[in-house]
């Protein structure tokens, strides 16, 4: 009991009262500042979610919006360049659309049509789809800003080093269509390099396997006129066929060639029928022909049979007349 009241500290409650004071002060003055700080920082916190999840939308859209445009026969090279500037989200595809359109406006110049050109049912094309030489010069045009903007674009970025080096390779082959052998070399090396830092070996064995053909691109062969070959020779005359007889059917070669057997005649007194005869397969045979035989007297008639015994020679082998 005595511990107690020297424990009692005078003025203890209004000591204890003033700190509750203070902290009620304290949350009037700070608590909303916390409140919305918190607020703040989960509205935030749903808002990265949200523009993840509609990022991610985007890009599965874009995604399919590109396989739907490659996959078409009839695409054009204006839909994959229109496809490039609408995706910048997806910087990897708008590469790949550029370089897609790029290729499309060489191929064009290859093979001399307008791009997305049908034959017709007989192979040719229409006058229309054929291109000028100011229609040639415009597609290299459009392909050599397709493959710069995209070498702009991927390079010295990391994941987009084969986009980079397609790049330079498209930009080689159109110096090298306008016979352009400095910028060629110079932009195959920079592929050849390209390719040696990111260890895409098989690449590099190409850029030098193109770099050694340059001189001979610059001397391409002499392509001949049709008035400057040779003719052709003229087609052997035919040979005319023998008329005569046909073979009789014994006398047809064998399958493999041989002339037939000849059969031995059945009777060696006699020659075979037909020997000797003109277009006869069977010769006569050598040496004298045999004699032909006399012909045979007709021999006497018998008398019947009597029972009396054989008549004697010279005797009448009828009854005389009167008896």
């Amino acid at each position: 009991m005595d511990d107690r009241q020297r424990q009692i500290k005078e003025g203890a409650g209004l000591e204890e009262s003033r700190l509750n004071v203070e902290f009620i002060e304290w949350l009037r003055t700070w608590g909303p500042r916390f409140l919305t700080i918190a607020l703040i920082a989960l509205v935030a916190y749903v808002g990265w979610i949200q523009y993840h999840r509609y990022h991610k939308g985007n890009t599965n859209k874009s995604f399919a919006d590109y396989e739907a445009l490659v996959t078409d026969p009839q695409v054009t090279p204006e839909a994959l360049l229109e496809f490039a500037q609408g995706h910048s989200n997806t910087p990897g595809l708008v590469a790949s659309a550029r370089l897609m359109a790029a290729d499309l406006f060489m191929n064009a110049v290859r093979t001399g049509v307008e791009p997305g050109s049908s034959p017709t049912p007989d192979g040719s094309y229409l006058e229309t789809d054929l291109l000028t030489p100011a229609r040639r010069d415009e597609l290299l045009g459009k392909a050599t800003a397709a493959f710069e903007q995209t070498l702009s674009q991927t390079s010295g970025k990391p994941g987009m080093e084969l986009q980079a080096i397609n790049a330079l390779f498209g930009l080689a082959a159109i110096a090298e269509t306008r016979a352009d052998w400095k910028t060629a070399e110079s932009r195959l090396n920079e592929a050849k390099a390209a390719c040696e830092a990111t260890r895409f070996d098989a690449l590099a064995v190409v850029a030098a396997g193109r770099i050694a053909r340059l001189p001979e691109l610059q001397n391409p062969p002499r392509l001949y006129a049709q008035s400057e070959l040779p003719k052709p020779p003229a087609p052997p005359e035919p040979v005319p066929v023998p008329e005569g007889p046909a073979p009789a059917p014994g006398d047809a070669p064998g399958a493999d060639g041989t002339p037939p057997a000849e059969t031995p005649p059945s009777d060696p007194g006699t020659n075979p029928p037909g020997a000797g005869e003109p277009g006869s397969s069977n010769p006569a045979p050598a040496g004298p022909a045999p004699s032909e035989p006399s012909p045979k007297e007709p021999a006497p008639s018998e008398p019947p049979a009597t029972g009396q015994g054989e008549p004697p020679a010279g005797a009448p082998t009828s009854p005389p007349p009167g008896r």
